[in-house]
């Protein structure tokens, strides 16, 4: 007999973590919304009894077709008592202290009497969807189907919010943590709305970060939530009250003692300045862990905005991969490598769409090696990381053994480095053939099982055969920090931009060749009246055409030879699922059409070579023997290695090129098959997911799945996130507000090029976004070697993220322009029109008007 579990029955445990807390607090007199709960055994009684015989799909059939008792959903009715209501899922393993399963089911709200049935069976039909399973499996949770829902009165509220007992950041018991928005607590759940973030220690000290709230869910009329906007006078006051703050201090204090952990509350404010109680678990993980640092500030200029799960799955791998290898040939012993397996599994982690470097693991890993406090001062710096991570180093056993590992370990790195010019002629020897063959490939003439073999094989080309670009950076990282070192020993430089000016100009740097052979291709067209005519009026589609009908045959010619070698050489071309100019040869057009616009585009390179020169004078000029000849070698060292690190990421973004085009002919392939709606779609896959279906010639829910992730990078895409993430939590339970304010009113970052200009400022998010920069300072968030094209046509380069190792730092010294990275606050405190006085030798940017 099925039957509804009102909120006052005491003697039922399996009801889920939601519920059995939603019982728990009403029984503790809170004011929590009217519910009901429908236990899993009610819903088996309105399927057949051989329902969990079934096999999955058939299951959810069944679920979609069966009805609900018209007596039973009254029963519910009379029992809620409201005009609209709020479906939700209570898993038996959901909200517990380990696993929150938090935003993996289904939850409908302002649920009419009409859609009730449905919405009923829509949450049941969540607990087979693809994310609670890749939950479970990730976290080693059972695979079953069982869910209890509760259906609850749905409050009409003005102020929604979630606190939290102990600082989710710093793991501090004595502070509370809210963050509130207007309207409902989806906006905040989600990650849709900026929110208001206040910090309350045991003093009932209130630290508030205001932000800016434009937004608001509120009810439909027509049933489910709508955004709207927040009147002005309301979006920038405080959507909390002191009083509201306090008390919801005292209330989630009490739930912590009657519960006996700190807890993650949903709380909500209604038109009448009632304090709801909406749900409450445990903090996940609060205590008994260690601090969880993740870091974006150079990888960014990788992965630049959102990135795709295929991209992800694919590079997780490939860091596992090469950073092990990475290992063996420095010596670590193989005993230590594999018994720190999971550090190099895990050295990123997608956060809300966006690629971090999980630190933890990056130091854990470079703990490994001698020297490390050395090394870790060196990485720091090419990582661009701002503030020092301290990892805890596990004492030496035994000492002789750990004498042992260190001469092993200093042996394998002298031979690596005595060798490193022969391996980097040997990779790219090697790699020049096997990218030979596969160019020579018609992939879409290949089946799908084939696609996958010719894949895995190049992958694992990609994985044993990038010793030389590890080993390079490697090396490239130890002696820009020695030159560094070398030069502050001495007192070399009082302005402290020796090393950079040493670095500039050095000739022999590839990524610059885009840009020179963009200048050539523009004077090309200048000179031709007619070919001008068409670049200068016709848009790129037009002048694209216009080329492919045989006109202008000798600019067409070297437009392809520019394509065939750099084409895949574009903005975030790491990315798999980035369009390159290859696909797209309209957007180099664009490109060329700006060098068009510019009345004077130079490369700077005569500046750079006599900065170069410059430096060298003042460089030797206190030196003399011995410390001549160190000092020598290492800035010969410090040349050849960070040119090379530069040099190499062409063949790295060749290999992507190369994964990307087997994964499209994939898609392709797949759509043709009806496993995929678009054969772009594959994107929003991981490899797992495409090869599972592929063996097992079986889409089951990748239409769900795709459809899923697109909404959530939707969301996503507009929030802010911060370059370092700090937690005790499970960082993807991890809340973000959205905060704009910068507290000071000084830019400063890591001189890279020296040199005094001031100009107005041109922001930046793509090279693609503008079409006449006309000697303007560029500045964005961060660059890759796609942005090359566009620096000979900016005056200057501010550059939010970044380190003096990163492309923006390397580039911008070969061409002579000046430079400016890793500038906290920038894109804050900058708008396009705005005028700036940035002086490259100190990192200081004054705003002069705005």
């Amino acid at each position: 007999m099925e039957q509804i579990i009102l909120p006052t029955y005491k003697g039922q445990n399996n009801l889920g973590g939601k519920a059995n807390k939603l019982i728990q607090l009403t029984q503790m007199g809170l004011q929590v919304p009217n519910f009901i709960v429908i236990p899993y055994a009610s819903l088996l009684s309105f399927v057949d009894d051989n329902f969990l015989k079934l096999e999955t799909e058939e299951q959810k059939n069944a679920i979609n077709n069966c009805n609900l008792p018209i007596t039973f959903l009254e029963n519910i009715l009379q029992n809620v008592n409201s005009l609209y209501m709020a479906v939700r899922s209570s898993g038996a393993d959901e909200d517990n202290a380990n696993n929150s399963f938090a935003g993996q089911y289904l939850s409908k709200l302002f649920v009419t009497t009409i859609q009730l049935q449905s919405a009923i069976k829509d949450v049941w039909l969540s607990a087979y969807s693809n994310t609670v399973l890749q939950y479970r499996q990730a976290n080693n949770l059972p695979m079953h189907f069982a869910i209890n829902i509760i259906v609850q009165e749905m409050v009409h509220v003005t102020i929604s919010g979630v606190a939290f007992g102990a600082n989710p950041l710093t793991g501090n018991a004595n502070e509370c943590v809210i963050n509130s928005v207007y309207g409902l607590g989806e906006g905040l759940v989600s990650g849709a709305l900026n929110s208001d973030n206040f910090v309350i220690d045991k003093e009932a000290k209130i630290t508030r970060t205001l932000a800016t709230k434009d937004f608001q869910f509120v009810l439909d009329e027509n049933g489910g939530i709508k955004k709207e906007t927040v009147s002005a006078a309301l979006q920038n006051q405080s959507s909390l009250q002191d009083v509201q703050i306090l008390e919801i201090q005292k209330t989630i204090k009490n739930l912590e003692v009657k519960l006996s952990a700190p807890q993650d509350v949903e709380f909500a404010y209604d038109a009448e300045n009632k304090l709801h109680i909406l749900q409450t678990r445990p903090i996940t993980s609060a205590y008994g862990y260690k601090l969880q640092v993740f870091d974006n500030s150079n990888i960014i200029e990788s992965y630049p905005g959102l990135t795709s799960p295929l991209t992800y799955s694919f590079i997780t791998k490939m860091y596992e991969s090469v950073y092990t290898q990475l290992s063996y040939i420095l010596g670590i012993r193989h005993q230590k490598i594999v018994s720190n397996k999971n550090v190099y599994a895990n050295m990123l982690e997608l956060i809300k769409g966006r690629v971090y470097y999980n630190l933890n693991n990056w130091y854990a890993s470079l703990a490994l090696l001698p020297g490390y406090n050395l090394n870790a001062g060196f990485m720091e710096k090419m990582m661009g990381v701002k503030e020092k991570f301290e990892v805890e180093l596990e004492a030496p056993k035994n000492k002789l053994q750990q004498w042992s590992d260190v001469l092993y370990a200093v042996k394998k790195i002298f031979i690596t480095h005595k060798n490193i010019k022969k391996e980097r002629a040997h990779f790219i020897k090697n790699f020049d053939n096997i990218m030979a063959q596969y160019e020579a490939m018609d992939f879409s003439s290949k089946s799908l099982d084939e696609l996958v073999t010719l894949y895995k094989a190049f992958e694992h080309t990609m994985v044993t055969e990038w010793k030389a670009p590890l080993i390079n950076d490697f090396f490239a990282m130890v002696y820009f920090g020695l030159l560094q070192k070398q030069i502050k020993k001495y007192n070399l430089d009082a302005g402290e931009t020796l090393h950079n000016e040493l670095l500039a100009g050095s000739g022999d740097i590839i990524s610059t060749e885009p840009a020179n052979w963009c200048l050539q291709i523009s004077q090309q067209i200048k000179n031709s009246t007619a070919a001008l005519e068409l670049f200068t009026h016709k848009s790129e589609t037009e002048i694209w055409q216009a080329l492919n009908q045989n006109n202008f045959i000798e600019i067409k010619k070297n437009i392809d030879a520019y394509l065939k070698k750099w084409g895949a050489r574009c903005v975030a071309e790491l990315k798999l699922e980035t369009i390159t100019y290859n696909q797209a040869p309209e957007n180099f057009i664009r490109i060329i059409k700006n060098y068009l616009q510019h009345t004077q585009v130079q490369s700077g390179s005569n500046y750079a070579q006599q900065v170069r020169a410059t430096a060298e004078e003042k460089f030797y000029k206190n030196l003399s023997g011995i410390k001549k000849i160190v000092c020598k070698y290492i800035l010969k060292q410090t040349r050849d290695l960070v040119s090379n690190r530069e040099n190499l990421r062409y063949y790295r973004t060749l290999g992507f090129a190369m994964v990307r085009n087997i994964f499209l002919a994939m898609g392709v392939k797949m759509q043709e098959q009806f496993y995929i709606g678009d054969s772009r779609d594959i994107f929003w896959l991981t490899q797992t997911e495409i090869f599972e279906c592929i063996q097992n010639k079986n889409a089951a829910d990748l239409e769900q799945v795709i459809a899923i992730r697109k909404k959530q990078y939707a969301t996503w895409q507009t929030q802010i996130l911060p370059e370092r993430v700090q937690t005790y939590t499970n960082v993807q339970q991890h809340y973000f507000t959205s905060n704009t304010n910068v507290t000071t009113n000084e830019l400063h970052g890591l001189p890279c090029c020296a040199g005094i200009v001031e100009a107005k400022v041109c922001v930046l998010e793509s090279p693609l976004d503008i079409d006449n920069l006309q000697g303007q300072i560029l500045v964005t968030s961060s660059t890759d070697p796609g942005w090359v094209t566009l620096f000979p046509t900016a005056s200057a380069i501010l550059v939010e993220r970044g380190s003096l190792l990163s492309h923006s730092a390397i580039v911008s010294r070969e061409m002579g322009i000046p430079c400016i990275v890793g500038i906290t606050g920038l894109l804050q405190k900058l708008k396009t029109g705005d005028v700036v006085r940035m002086n490259g030798s100190t990192g200081e940017i004054e705003i002069t008007k705005k």
